[in-house]
């Protein structure tokens, strides 16, 4: 059985798509430094799947650093030192994370990035 492509079909230019995705899938990978992050929703749970097929629960916002709405996902940790467990007091203190901006510290790379949220240190 043979398939026959329509002709008048237009043909993807890869190079435009691959340039739109990443415009629209803004995603916020911190880098050392202090950041000001305004929390445009709640967190919600997601999951990330490792190449290994392991499976990590995370939690998703979406947030404003000055350059339009950004994705940022933040590991499910226990801690309540970690940045989850950080913006877990902070939100208890005020109410809401929502609409709230936050200043954020950044030190590290990758699997040693560490965070601070100098507003869950004041309680």
């Amino acid at each position: 059985m043979e398939t026959k492509l329509e002709t008048n079909k237009k043909i993807i230019d890869y190079g435009q798509e691959l340039k739109k995705m990443n415009e629209t899938l803004n995603y916020w990978k911190p880098v050392q430094g202090e950041h000001t992050v305004t929390f445009l929703s709640e967190a919600e749970e997601c999951q990330y799947v490792e190449p290994d097929g392991k499976i990590t629960s995370q939690w998703r916002f979406l947030i404003d650093r000055g350059f339009g709405p950004q994705s940022w996902t933040i590991p499910r940790s226990n801690s309540p030192n970690s940045v989850r467990g950080q913006l877990c007091q902070v939100a208890v203190q005020r109410g809401t994370l929502f609409g709230e901006s936050l200043k954020i510290m950044v030190i590290g790379s990758g699997k040693e990035r560490r965070y601070t949220v100098p507003a869950a240190l004041t309680n």
